[in-house]
């Protein structure tokens, strides 16, 4: 057994990891910003959708 994994388990937990963060970005910005959590998850979708580059372009070795 190796001790590197190249099965989709690991690009499921850097999305969870990725939606969990994007949804911490866009609460906390919106809680700065008066409750607007609107305009805030434009913050959270961009950190999403670029998060997503490295996951699976830049993941596998």
């Amino acid at each position: 057994m190796s001790e590197h994994s190249d099965n989709k388990k690991s690009a499921v937990g850097a999305i969870i990891m990725l939606l969990i963060l994007a949804g911490l970005v866009t609460y906390g910005i919106g809680t700065m910003n008066n409750g607007d959590i609107a305009s805030a998850s434009l913050a959270g979708g961009l950190l999403f959708l670029f998060g997503l580059y490295p996951v699976f372009a830049l993941g596998k070795d």
